[in-house]
């Protein structure tokens, strides 16, 4: 896995792949903004460049549940 660049990769396969790409990686940026957010990134598979994980982490319970 590796962490996905702000613009999408080229090799997210299909057009639907790559709007997700794109949509994540704005959901990301705007989320670290929120209050108590320390971490939103998005991951990508190196075998399988369809394959992302999104990862959070809030500094409470609560700020997650804001979220």
């Amino acid at each position: 896995m590796r962490r996905l660049p702000k613009p999408p990769p080229p090799n997210c396969r299909s057009l639907v792949a790559r709007c997700i790409c794109c949509a994540q990686i704005t959901n990301c940026q705007n989320s670290v903004e929120e209050p108590g957010c320390l971490r939103f990134d998005l991951f990508q598979s190196d075998a399988d460049p369809n394959h992302l994980i999104l990862e959070e982490m809030y500094q409470t319970a609560e700020d997650a549940a804001k979220h």
